[in-house]
């Protein structure tokens, strides 16, 4: 499903440590770099001190997921961009530079942290490389823990479509089709593994329509369908 005045590219690859199928997003910002109230702002940009540190993930999470500039802070295109190719070229260095600059701006990017403890497994930098693996794990944890992904009242709940892209992955399926279903609004995809078996799986996306809401400045009815103000 392409949400609205999204526009969004998948790149999928095959990481040797996780054995997980990761998918990035390349998506366009909806927003300048300008909007945002001065205390939000100063809260998104504070960098993670201790990636060893204890950390609620579904929290923060939430925290990110309900930010006004999720999308220039998680979904810069050219930085993704940059991630993608130092990864299928393995060129350690830029994986290190690049996820640096996105998980600054968005540590709860799992895509990001699976990329950087690669390229950290392969600089022989173990200590560093199990505490992204940790954030990535623990992320997808937060998704996984918020239902079975079996109904749309048992759905997943995301903050971006780039999370239903990597829970997709992190079961080692591929994306068939998707939908938008309505009252309640719940992303159906259909997915098939590697023997053509399909699979149905059921996000929840209110994260993603609230933001909507107050960039377009529209009402949101999560139950049913947006109407203008």
């Amino acid at each position: 499903m392409a949400y609205t005045c999204i526009k969004v590219k998948a790149l999928e690859m095959k990481l040797s440590k996780s054995c997980l199928l990761l998918v990035l997003i390349v998506s366009i910002p909806l927003v300048s770099k300008g909007q945002s109230n001065s205390s939000e702002s100063n809260k998104e940009n504070l960098p993670i001190a201790d990636w060893n540190a204890d950390v609620n993930f579904k929290n923060l999470r939430t925290e990110y997921g309900a930010m006004s500039r999720f999308e220039e802070l998680c979904d810069d295109h050219q930085v993704t961009q940059k991630m993608v190719v130092a990864m299928n070229t393995k060129n350690d260095d830029d994986i290190l530079k690049y996820t640096h600059i996105r998980l600054g701006t968005c540590p709860v990017d799992i895509g990001a942290h699976l990329y950087l403890a690669t390229a950290l497994q392969r600089k022989g930098q173990s200590a560093e490389m199990a505490a992204h693996f940790r954030w990535a794990t623990g992320l997808m944890k937060s998704i996984l823990d918020t239902g079975d992904g079996k109904s749309s009242r048992t759905a997943y709940e995301v903050i971006s479509i780039a999370e239903e892209k990597q829970v997709v992955s992190y079961f080692r399926l591929r994306i068939a089709s998707q939908s938008l279903e309505t009252s309640p609004y719940r992303d159906r995809i259909e997915s098939v593994d590697q023997t053509g078996a399909k699979q149905i799986i059921y996000f929840n996306p209110d994260a993603y329509f609230k933001r909507l809401q107050k960039k377009l400045n529209i009402k949101v009815d999560l139950d049913g369908v947006p109407e203008n103000k």
